[in-house]
């Protein structure tokens, strides 16, 4: 076949699956778009993994125009959100770029694509994130009253409700970005298209100025916080994009003392991982501290040049 006409052929074949997959979700009022929001970006991955940014960018536009016509509002805003994080993960398989860089942006689209979600239900369909946190607020005493367990006083209680919810909502995100990751790779093999060679975790190393950027976003999580904006939606935004960016660092920070490990610990390295693990949990913000200057430093070029791994892959 042509290849001009298999372009051709296949894109629109990628459009119809999106669009029998709206005209069913629509009939189901949401459901699949929301229960089965992972396996949207699949027909936009394939299509982007063999063809140019050019050409895929075609088939994007006419996913957001069918988008339009086939599905309700909120609705849409998954599919193309997912499109987009179809043909970002899609144009990282052409250009086989490396495995780990295609899967931590494919998670950092996840999170955001989630946060969206919230930030939109809050600034067009009404839903006031106050509204959800008191619902949240009742449930929570009920279960704490139930279990006999009590709270200091010292203790927001709101906050920390509405910091788990932005957290689980990002979690969400990623956990859903894994099981596209998982997914496509399935997907991909089966289809014989080429695939980018695995590389080890301590190679990935992002441009400095993200991190700074991620500083920013923690500032205005702490400007929140202190009760300084109260403003709706940007109370929201502002949060959601906090939360963000501490997690981002705390997964960073992780990476660093993972890479670190091997340089001064040479057994129980199990045992140092699980309590890495635990600090990120117990001391978030420590671990977002060092993961801000894995980042920003040559913490990370220290370690790969002239470190264990150096001399190992010697």
């Amino acid at each position: 076949m042509n290849q001009d006409v298999r372009k051709i052929t296949e894109g629109a074949m990628m459009v119809g699956l999106i669009g029998v997959f709206m005209l069913i979700d629509r009939q189901l009022q949401g459901t699949l778009s929301s229960m089965l929001v992972f396996v949207l970006p699949l027909p936009m991955v394939y299509y982007a993994s063999k063809y140019s940014m050019r050409d895929s960018l075609m088939v994007f536009v006419a996913i957001v125009l069918i988008s339009f016509l086939f599905s309700n509002p909120f609705s849409a805003f998954f599919f193309i959100a997912e499109a987009v994080i179809g043909l970002v993960y899609g144009h990282g398989i052409y250009k086989q770029e490396e495995n780990q860089k295609i899967l931590l942006r494919t998670m950092v689209l996840g999170a955001l694509v989630e946060i969206l979600a919230v930030v939109i239900n809050v600034a067009i369909f009404g839903v006031k994130l106050d509204e959800l946190v008191q619902e949240m607020r009742v449930m929570f005493d009920t279960m704490m009253k139930v279990g006999s367990v009590a709270i200091p006083a010292n203790v927001d209680i709101n906050m920390m409700i509405r910091n788990v919810f932005f957290v689980s909502t990002m979690f969400l995100g990623i956990l859903e970005a894994g099981v596209t990751h998982m997914l496509s790779r399935i997907l991909l093999k089966r289809l014989h298209v080429k695939m980018p060679p695995s590389q080890p975790l301590y190679l990935y190393y992002p441009p400095k100025w993200i991190g700074y950027v991620a500083v920013v976003g923690v500032a205005g999580y702490l400007y929140v916080n202190g009760g300084r904006l109260t403003v709706e939606p940007w109370t929201s935004i502002v949060t959601a994009l906090g939360s963000f960016s501490i997690l981002y660092l705390v997964c960073m920070g992780v990476i660093g003392l993972l890479v670190l490990i091997p340089v001064f610990i040479k057994a129980n390295r199990g045992l140092i991982t699980l309590l890495i693990f635990v600090l990120a949990f117990t001391m978030p913000m420590v671990i977002a501290l060092y993961g801000f200057l894995y980042i920003t430093s040559n913490i990370h070029d220290r370690i790969v040049k002239e470190g264990y791994h150096a001399t190992k892959n010697e």
